[in-house]
């Protein structure tokens, strides 16, 4: 009874054909690569003798257009001598000043009471008119101090008042309650002045 040989068994014996098949064709390949590379011969590299190509030198005219302006001539130191007119004893007494050629001082408008800041006697407060909450900032429980400048008038009147140190939320209403304030006017040399003052309003929920 024979048997079929098994797919390994006709690898191992067609192996060495194979192996000499693909070694016939390597061989061929490389043979016919050879000949068909055509041949070149290597030449030695020289340094040429000739050295570097010669430099044409490029001549570019310029013409001005305007001709050359002569240097200006240093003037000579001018010496003054005194004038035969002036008084040597001369003061600022003795000269005349002319007041229409003067600068103008511009002149403080008629009807405009003047504020000084530097007086005497202070001006004394004696009637506080408490400032109204703003409900908001109950609400918001804010307190805090607004600091003025207020204008108090010859009659201890206030009559202007502007924030210096503010507290947003509580201004409004220290202008309303300080411009109901009344003082004892300001005095200079016995006379009362209209002057401008700091003052400040305390805003405190709880007494």
């Amino acid at each position: 009874m024979s048997t079929w040989p098994t797919a390994e068994q006709m690898l191992r014996d067609e192996h060495p054909r194979i192996l000499r098949v693909a070694v016939l064709l390597a061989l061929l390949i490389h043979a016919a690569a050879f000949v068909a590379t055509p041949s070149f011969t290597v030449e030695p590299y020289r340094l040429r003798e000739d050295g570097p190509p010669p430099i044409t030198p490029v001549v570019v005219s310029w013409e001005r257009s305007e001709p050359l302006r002569p240097a200006p001539k240093p003037q000579a130191v001018r010496e003054f001598e005194p004038s035969t007119d002036a008084n040597a004893d001369a003061t600022i007494e003795d000269t005349s000043f002319d007041p229409l050629s003067a600068a103008l001082v511009e002149p403080v408008p008629l009807g405009t009471p003047r504020v000084v800041d530097v007086f005497e006697v202070p001006p004394k407060l004696v009637l506080r008119i408490r400032p109204v909450y703003p409900e908001l900032a109950q609400q918001a429980e804010l307190e805090g101090v607004v600091g003025l400048l207020i204008v108090v008038d010859e009659a201890g009147n206030v009559v202007s008042a502007d924030v210096v140190r503010s507290v947003p939320g509580l201004d409004g209403a220290a202008i309303d309650a300080i411009l109901q304030w009344k003082y004892e006017p300001a005095l200079q040399r016995d006379v009362p002045v209209r002057v401008r003052i700091f003052q400040s309003v305390r805003f405190r929920l709880r007494d």
